[in-house]
């Protein structure tokens, strides 16, 4: 069962990154596996790839955009990363 699969991958993940987009919005999954990682403490970086408007379930909630400056937005990743102790 796919549900089951997921939960493991994410238990044992360092961190997860959710890309976020108009589809992550539109996704049945996405959001659910954001909240299991945050249930479950695994930092979850949420990296904003393309505009999608104001979104309830992340409102509020830091993103690093890479939609302006992609050499930006990995410098930033990376910054957050390395205070995370991830690399």
């Amino acid at each position: 069962q796919l549900f089951l699969e997921l939960e493991a991958v994410i238990h044992n993940a360092a961190a997860t990154l959710s890309v976020l987009s108009p589809d992550w919005k539109k996704s049945a999954w996405a959001a659910k596996e954001y909240l299991f990682s945050e249930e479950v403490g695994v930092p979850v970086f949420l990296l904003l790839a393309r505009e999608m408007g104001p979104t309830l379930v992340i409102a509020g909630v830091p993103y690093i955009d890479f939609t302006k400056d992609q050499a930006s937005g990995f410098l930033r990743l990376d910054r957050e990363l390395r205070r995370k102790g991830l690399i």
